[in-house]
């Protein structure tokens, strides 16, 4: 989101800038892309995390312990590479773009190989039927509104594949001082605390609240790794 009022859902190192970038070879099928010089060709459907440098990535990272406060789906077509992410709204976002947004440039890619080539295409279809939808600020699992590590559950979903961990607010560290800040920020909106009194009554409704993190997604063991590592 990329977890409760705090998900936060990570990176491709930079590039050594002491040689010149390799050209852009064109993707094979409109699949694969080697990027921005790596040697592992990136795909449809593989995960894109960074370390998010927006104003709740610090509460998020606070709440899972994991620096992976974003992610985003590649999509990769005839040697272009974008990333669809939830950001407010659900866009797609050019790779570049996606990569200076990140905290020194870091991007981490994972894969599941559990996809095959009609259901990469099938998770990425199911996750545009969510471009434009707003950003949801407060995690919930509402289909109206979608945080970024939502999005890629919801797709996964769609063709039978669980990823990631579904948690509740009580398995996060919530009270951790930068979570707890962006609680503090946020809970009179919240529509779960919308006659809560102080952020304390309405703590017990968050704590029950189901969310996705990037973090769980980023350290399911069923993804491989592709390319890149994320800051601390």
């Amino acid at each position: 989101m990329p977890v409760p009022n705090v998900p936060v859902p990570v990176t491709v190192p930079v590039p050594d800038r002491r040689a010149p970038d390799p050209q852009p070879t064109p993707a094979p099928e409109g699949r694969t892309h080697p990027a921005d010089g790596q040697t592992s060709p990136l795909q449809t459907a593989d995960l894109a995390f960074h370390v998010s440098r927006s104003a709740q990535s610090a509460g998020i990272r606070a709440a899972q312990q994991h620096p992976a406060s974003h992610v985003g789906i590649l999509v990769v077509t005839d040697g272009q590479v974008h990333v669809l992410e939830a950001v407010g709204p659900v866009k797609l976002t050019p790779w570049a773009t996606f990569v200076a947004r990140g905290e020194h440039g870091a991007v981490a890619v994972r894969r599941d190989p559990r996809l095959t080539p009609t259901q990469r295409d099938a998770v990425v279809a199911a996750a545009r039927r969510d471009l434009g939808k707003p950003y949801d600020l407060y995690f919930l699992d509402d289909p109206a509104r979608i945080y970024c590590s939502e999005l890629v559950h919801r797709a996964w979903s769609t063709v039978g594949l669980d990823i990631g961990q579904v948690q509740t607010g009580a398995d996060l560290h919530l009270t951790a001082p930068a979570a707890r800040a962006l609680l503090a920020r946020r809970w009179r909106r919240h529509p779960l605390c919308h006659d809560a009194p102080t952020l304390d009554a309405c703590a017990p409704r968050i704590d029950a609240q189901r969310i996705v993190t990037p973090a769980s997604l980023y350290l399911d063991p069923r993804l491989t790794p592709v390319t890149g590592t994320l800051p601390p």
